[in-house]
């Protein structure tokens, strides 16, 4: 059985513990780490936590006796560097979100420290798994449509998506995270490196702040949804009724495990 510390308590440190509860002989949740008291919380519900098993920071439980094999860093892209390192020193293997890091020099020094350290590093590109790119990837190899010159990808970001996460969101500039073609965007790449089982040779992108800027503000708009805004009525990326009246009329056992 691996035991598995889990860093990060957001929407893929929960749907990954989650599977773990499911997998019980394989998997034991040793310890949770994460800032919010909240997530905390839920994760000492959802998992059967005691009080010690949860730390409100890396620093705090790898002054612990190391007690998993493995650490699941689901943490934000920003942060993945300072937290890879501090895990792969400490002995972990990792199990670590995409993207890997927010630059090449940053992928290239887990890499090495992995090496330096005789630790596993695995990348949750998950898409490589399901059944659909998977029988994809079999008619490709079976030679059934001759050679394979071109592939076409499209990726559709919903307008609630954009407006959220990368306008007003965790991934709304590179200052805080990745470019958008990295963070919305590395899972086609490594599909498209996936379906052609060849190496990436060039990537470029483009793209310019045309529509979400004060220019398009609405009249009467505050800077945030919920303090006072006059055009929230007709405003379809209304934060209030995209999220919080959202929440409310979620089925019950829709929200078990948020």
């Amino acid at each position: 059985m691996k035991k598995i510390a889990v860093l990060g308590f957001g929407g893929r440190g929960t749907g990954y513990s989650y599977l773990c509860k499911k997998m019980k002989n394989d998997f034991e949740i040793v310890a949770v780490i994460d800032t919010s008291k909240d997530k905390l919380n839920l994760a000492k519900k959802i998992l059967k936590l005691d009080d010690n098993q949860l730390f409100s920071s890396l620093d705090e439980y790898l002054k612990q006796q190391k007690n998993a094999d493995w650490m699941f860093v689901c943490t934000q892209d920003k942060l993945h560097l300072e937290h890879s390192l501090k895990a792969i020193q400490k002995g972990f293997n990792l199990l670590l979100e995409k993207p890997v890091a927010c630059t090449a020099e940053d992928c290239i020094e887990i890499e090495n420290q992995a090496q330096k350290y005789n630790v596993e590093v695995a990348v949750c590109h998950v898409l490589r798994y399901s059944k659909y790119y998977s029988k994809i990837k079999s008619i490709i190899d079976s030679g059934i449509l001759g050679q394979i010159i071109a592939i076409d990808q499209v990726e559709n970001v919903g307008y609630w998506h954009q407006a959220h996460s990368f306008v007003r969101g965790d991934w709304g500039n590179s200052q805080k995270s990745n470019p958008m073609i990295l963070a919305k965007c590395c899972h086609d790449l490594d599909i498209a490196v996936y379906l052609s089982d060849s190496k990436c040779v060039r990537v470029s992108s483009q793209g310019k702040l045309n529509f979400f800027n004060k220019e398009h503000a609405p009249e009467g708009a505050t800077q945030y949804c919920l303090g006072g805004c006059k055009a929230k009525d007709k405003c379809p990326y209304d934060a209030e009724k995209l999220y919080l009246d959202t929440i409310k009329h979620l089925p019950s056992f829709a929200i078990k495990y948020m």
